[in-house]
């Protein structure tokens, strides 16, 4: 009897914080513009538990690393022409609105063609000894600028993400 009430409470605990957790959906946004269609996911150790992908979490290390996923898709023109390391910004907001830019460590492809790219774009977590997301951060953009003539897409997070 006690362990069938011990084990009702375990199950009832656990749907609530699998409830309370975001759907991966949450931390994705998408733009298209300029003939390309960039899909990016924030994608913090959170995000790899919503989405049950243990080897994403193994390969990114997001808990000593800010990762984005990247995918840029077009029918036209030559994605490989794109230098997103020089092209790609992180915008960190803090509370009282102050602001810091970042540029990214590195981009590790998954896919890369001149059609179709993907990847992971990895910022450092700690930049001279700061936290790039540390404690008062209360939102970030990623802003990617002159891809296929569009001046800057921006993809904005709300944190923490619900």
């Amino acid at each position: 009897m006690i362990g069938a009430l011990l084990g009702f409470l375990l199950t009832v605990a656990l749907s609530a914080f699998v409830a309370a957790a975001p759907d991966p959906s949450a931390y994705t946004r998408t733009a298209g513009a300029g003939g390309v269609t960039v899909k990016v996911v924030y994608a913090p150790p959170e995000y790899f538990q919503a989405a049950k992908d243990l080897e994403g979490a193994r390969r990114w290390r997001p808990a000593e690393q800010v990762v984005f996923l990247v995918t840029l898709d077009t029918h036209a023109g030559d994605l490989m022409a794109f230098d997103l390391a020089r092209n790609i910004r992180l915008r960190v907001r803090g509370t009282g609105g102050a602001t810091n830019e970042y540029t990214p460590g590195k981009w590790e492809a998954t896919s890369d063609g001149s059609h179709h790219r993907a990847g992971a774009l990895i910022f450092p977590a700690t930049v001279s000894g700061v936290k790039s997301l540390g404690p008062g951060v209360t939102a970030i953009t990623l802003v990617i600028s002159n891809l296929a003539g569009v001046p800057a897409r921006s993809f904005e997070w709300v944190l923490p993400v619900r």
